[in-house]
């Protein structure tokens, strides 16, 4: 793709994280972009995901956060609920602002 069309893309995953169904994937003073899904398999609990890069500028770490639908997550687990505060904690960690 182009390099037009990467940042407008950047752009949009970016308000994700800012205002969207991500924001629990938010790393304070990290621009971070991303997109929250959750997968309804053959199972009956749904299977939430996030999807993600960091820092916008400079991206250092993409991650891709899969959990399998489980009764521990329940069925009302969403991507933005379940799977995007894993991936802030993994940007975090893989940024050296936490331990």
């Amino acid at each position: 793709m182009s390099s037009a069309t990467a940042a407008i893309l950047a752009q949009m995953m970016e308000r994700v994280v800012t205002e969207g169904t991500g924001t629990a994937a938010s790393v304070p003073g990290v621009r971070v972009a991303g997109k929250t899904g959750t997968a309804q398999g053959s199972g009956e609990f749904p299977h939430p995901w996030f999807i993600g890069f960091a820092p916008i500028d400079d991206p250092t770490i993409a991650l891709a956060v899969f959990l399998q639908g489980s009764p521990d997550l329940g069925e009302t687990a969403t991507g933005g609920s379940v799977a995007a505060p894993i991936a802030s904690r993994l940007f975090s960690v893989w940024l050296g602002l936490e331990q």
